[in-house]
């Protein structure tokens, strides 16, 4: 994603409607706009999208580095926690 950056604030991967920003590559440049965001006690990410210039990272892009998206697999319950553990059982396994 980095070599995406470009001529863009934010690169941000995408996935139907759902965007990742945790997994985002955000300029110095979204600090400014931030601020302000925080200033009127708007504390939402997405808030920030329409001040910016952004890249979304679309799926079929994703897919060609990580097609079971398993970078964006989220530990929240103990079967999250199970399924976790057996996918690093199989990646340690080859």
């Amino acid at each position: 994603m980095l070599g995406l950056t470009a001529g863009f604030d934010l690169v941000v991967p995408r996935l139907a409607d759902m965007v990742e920003p945790l997994h985002a590559v955000y300029a110095e440049s979204c600090l400014a706009p931030m601020e302000r965001l925080l200033e009127q006690g708007n504390m939402k990410i997405d808030a920030l999208f329409g001040l910016i210039r952004v890249r979304y990272v679309e799926a079929d892009e994703i897919d060609r580095f990580d097609p079971r998206r398993l970078s964006f697999f989220n530990v929240n319950t103990r079967a999250d926690l199970e399924r976790a553990q057996q996918l690093a059982k199989e990646i340690s396994d080859q």
